[in-house]
């Protein structure tokens, strides 16, 4: 996971302290990987413990972990401006929606760990029952997955009626897995279902925003982060649902490679029926 993205993902939830190390950070890169923890307090006004802090927050073991961190990452081209004006041209629009997707997909590349990933497939693979929940933009993302794996053969757990969803979370059990999509990482209806999965023992897969305070990824047993920002004006969840997919579509070829020839089978098997109806 890139450590720059990282940073500039947290930015908006450090604090004051904080954001003068980040700031140092996203500015001399090089320069924290050769410098001594003494230094870089000095350089920052702050103190070697103040940097052991920050980097804990971030999800390393201290200073040097980030350092080496840092070391091993590429450094992240500043992401592009993508504010919407009045009366734009269509032309405009094309080339902004162009960027968008560019940036969803690098960042989101970059954010994913490939460990996580594998984990996560695993799970979903060796599950009784797959449970999904997800509202809003999300619920397009997890829809989407259901259709998937249906297909599949896998057998899943969802209903667009939140009050039905919750009261199916009465069954879930150790031997069930659930995937709970949420940028925020705070949905009532999603954390609600997590905590039910959580005290029956299921797994938890997470697909939510790089959010320091997000709920659901301290919950999770395996968390799949996407961008956490959609820029200035968020009209609906335009980036957020691109990035989840991109990490949904992940999970299902993983799925499919592990069992490429009964998935070829059962893809065939489900579209004769369904072409019995066009």
């Amino acid at each position: 996971m890139s450590t720059i993205y990282r940073i500039k993902q947290s930015y908006d939830q450090l604090t004051e302290t904080e954001v003068r190390i980040a700031d140092f950070i996203l500015a001399q890169p090089n320069q924290i990987v050769e410098s001594s923890s003494a230094d870089l307090a000095h350089l920052t006004s702050t103190s070697p413990s103040a940097w052991n802090r920050f980097a804990r927050k971030l999800g390393y073991s201290g200073i040097r972990d980030l350092k080496i961190a840092l070391a091993r990452s590429e450094q992240v081209k500043n992401d592009p401006a993508n504010i919407l004006e009045a009366n734009e041209s269509v032309t405009s629009l094309i080339q902004k929606e162009g960027q968008l997707v560019e940036q969803s997909l690098q960042g989101t590349l970059s954010l994913l760990n490939q460990s996580d990933l594998d984990q996560a497939i695993t799970w979903l693979d060796q599950a009784q029952r797959i449970y999904m929940v997800g509202v809003g933009g999300s619920s397009v993302v997890v829809t989407d997955f259901l259709h998937k794996l249906t297909r599949m053969g896998k057998q899943v757990i969802h209903n667009p009626d939140h009050h039905i969803l919750l009261a199916q979370f009465a069954h879930i059990n150790q031997d069930d897995v659930l995937l709970a999509v949420s940028y925020s990482g705070m949905t009532n209806t999603v954390t609600v279902a997590a905590d039910q999965a959580k005290a029956k023992g299921a797994k938890i897969i997470a697909v939510t925003g790089f959010h320091l305070n997000s709920y659901l990824a301290k919950l999770a047993d395996c968390s799949l982060y996407i961008p956490a920002k959609e820029g200035n004006i968020r009209l609906g969840a335009i980036q957020s649902r691109f990035a989840s997919l991109i990490i949904t579509d992940i999970l299902y070829y993983g799925l499919v490679t592990r069992h490429l020839d009964e998935t070829k089978a059962s893809l065939l098997a489900s579209r004769e029926i369904v072409n019995n109806i066009k």
